[in-house]
């Protein structure tokens, strides 16, 4: 067991790591699909990210034995080193398919560091101060998000797509010094349940933890589905321009990330439970996402608001969910840490599955926003239920 100033210092690290990781995998993040435009049609790109998905969850459920063989130090290191090279390659190569493999692995390697990023964060964190340290994780880890854009778009301009991906496998390096200086001497504790299957099953069970999953899920199919279609529908209903939706609006609109999720786990902590909260972000993005396909006849101002808000909520649920899981389970669950850290990958089979059977059937957009808002109510559903922490 490391001393408490060992953990405070670890803890930090994690901390400045979670800004570094958030701009490697950022940077690209909003031209991925303008840089596979370039080789394939664009309706074929959800697919791309969908079979990257389901490798990453049948990969990421054998972390925790790859953990113990190698201790959580080497196989960090064996991811990042991993990340580095697919990063880096994919601006040189042309070939499609070379192309489509080293994305899937680039996405595959995001998640597989996400898992020990929050293992390690989880390994060195206070348990009387769950709710600081994960709003502390997620403002530095949003921090990074939020300029990302303007990284891009800067390096874009002057370098091209080598820049762009250099750039984020650049991020990396960095890290892995941190990681080889500071990491080395943790002992790893003794996994509770490596066994994934057995993971899922305790998680349905236990009605508290499947509703925070549940809400989860929710959130990243929102952030999923607009990512797609906001474009879209703000282009068609109010003709705003993309680059004015990335230069302007999303900044705006990320803003709640950086500003709430300290506060939020500080009251978590203190002042009140994390189910009250919890259950005004739902209704927020619940009713935000039923009314955004239907905006029409507003000012840039007026919209810029209305996606504040919106973000607002997104942020309150995004806080209290990670607070709260992260309240209940130990480091020595690391198939559970892994599974809930790879629900993002859940939404990117759903959601694309769901839009495309809209859109085949030549259904209005509005309509994929009105499933979001259903699985937002289901997750509410879920959510009364919930026992707080406290």
């Amino acid at each position: 067991m490391t001393s408490s100033d060992k953990r405070k210092k670890l803890l930090t690290t994690s901390f400045f790591i979670s800004v570094l990781f958030a701009l490697h995998f950022a940077i690209p993040m909003y031209v991925i699909s303008t840089f596979l435009g370039k080789y394939i049609n664009p309706s074929y790109i959800g697919f791309i990210y969908s079979l990257a998905g389901v490798i990453a969850i049948i990969i990421g459920a054998q972390i925790g034995k790859f953990i113990k063989q190698f201790h959580s130090y080497r196989t960090s290191l064996y991811i990042l080193f991993g990340a580095i090279l697919v990063t880096i390659l994919l601006p040189f190569v042309h070939n499609i398919y070379i192309i489509i493999f080293l994305l899937c692995a680039h996405i595959i390697f995001i998640s597989l560091f996400t898992t020990m990023l929050n293992y390690f964060i989880e390994d060195f964190d206070d348990d009387a101060k769950t709710g600081q340290t994960r709003g502390i994780h997620l403002t530095l880890l949003n921090t990074g998000i939020l300029f990302s854009p303007l990284l891009a778009e800067s390096i874009l301009s002057r370098f091209s797509f080598y820049g762009l991906w250099i750039s984020s496998g650049l991020c990396l390096l960095p890290i892995m010094y941190l990681i080889r200086h500071n990491y080395k001497n943790i002992k790893d504790p003794v996994f509770k349940n490596p066994n994934t299957l057995l993971a899922i099953k305790k998680i349905i069970k236990d009605k508290n933890i499947f509703a925070i999953f549940i809400s989860v899920l929710s959130l990243e199919c929102f952030y999923i589905t607009m990512a797609i279609y906001a474009p879209t529908v703000l282009k068609t209903n109010l003709n705003i321009s993309i680059q004015t939706y990335l230069s302007v609006l999303l900044p705006f609109a990320l803003l709640p990330f950086v500003i709430f999720p300290y506060h939020l786990g500080k009251i978590a902590d203190k002042n009140y439970g994390e189910k009250e909260i919890l259950i005004i972000g739902l209704i927020i993005l619940t009713l935000t996402t039923f009314i955004f396909p239907n905006l029409t006849n507003l000012n840039l101002f007026t919209v810029a608001i209305f996606l504040f808000i919106s973000r607002a909520g997104a942020s309150l649920i995004e806080t209290m969910c990670e607070v709260y899981f992260y309240k209940k389970v130990t480091a020595s669950q690391i198939s559970t840490i892994t599974l809930f850290s790879q629900i993002r990958l859940m939404s990117y089979l759903i959601m694309p599955l769901i839009s495309s059977i809209i859109l085949i059937l030549n259904i209005p957009i509005s309509y994929v926003f009105y499933i979001l808002g259903l699985i937002f109510i289901f997750a509410l559903h879920k959510v009364r239920f919930l026992i707080d922490t406290k």
